[in-house]
């Protein structure tokens, strides 16, 4: 049976592409790089900011640069990362679904957790999560299972009641680094054969389509 749920945030439960596109973009620009397009910025997603910077600049761009940059791009983002940024259709309703059947419901990303935090409550604020965790200082990032193994500690479930919900491939190894089972979302900003070799138990083309799984597991 399933008692709890993680979401991934970026491509999972959020579109929030264009609001990561326009900053980074103005952060790499001021320091004389080239802006990416949205089909570039979009794959270096998903694993935290200063790789995402690094992943957007030539190879042979020093550390101290990267930082440089990675730094003004958080302050940018900072301000403007609720712009462009909205809930996938279908998303609220799922946690609510789930939430009505009495499984427990978090949220755990590579963003900055003061950014997870804010998005998580201002979109989704019938949702009682047990937690919204992201980018904490000295705390590796995702595929890290830390934080996922803390959340499910704070849902008091074993890992086989816990399904790790994502688009990416950093997701898949997030919940498979947990122990846990894994569920891919096609609407996000991977596609099936990004994620099809982590062997997800369900991709899923729509948020009803877990809601319906789930339940049929549940019986």
């Amino acid at each position: 049976m399933i008692k709890g749920v993680i979401f991934d945030l970026d491509g999972t439960t959020i579109n929030s592409l264009n609001d990561i596109y326009n900053s980074v973009n103005i952060a790499i620009s001021d320091f004389g790089y080239e802006k990416k397009s949205k089909d570039i910025v979009r794959r270096y997603m998903g694993n935290g900011f200063r790789k995402l910077v690094k992943g957007l600049l030539p190879d042979d761009v020093d550390d101290k640069t990267i930082d440089k940059i990675t730094m003004h791009y958080s302050d940018i983002y900072g301000q403007h990362y609720m712009d462009e940024t909205f809930a996938y259709d279908g998303i609220y309703e799922l946690m609510l679904s789930l939430q009505d059947m009495g499984i427990k419901i978090a949220a755990n990303s590579n963003k900055k957790n003061e950014y997870t935090e804010n998005i998580m409550h201002k979109l989704f604020s019938k949702i009682d999560f047990v937690a919204t965790i992201g980018a904490r200082e000295n705390i590796p990032n995702k595929p890290d299972p830390t934080s996922a193994l803390e959340i499910v500690e704070l849902m008091n479930l074993n890992k086989d009641e816990v399904m790790y919900i994502g688009d990416s491939e950093v997701d898949m190894q997030t919940g498979i680094n947990a122990g846990l089972k894994v569920i891919a979302c096609l609407w996000g900003f991977r596609n099936k054969k990004d994620v099809e070799n982590y062997n997800p138990v369900l991709f899923a083309n729509k948020p009803s389509d877990i809601y319906e799984y789930i339940k049929e597991i549940n019986k």
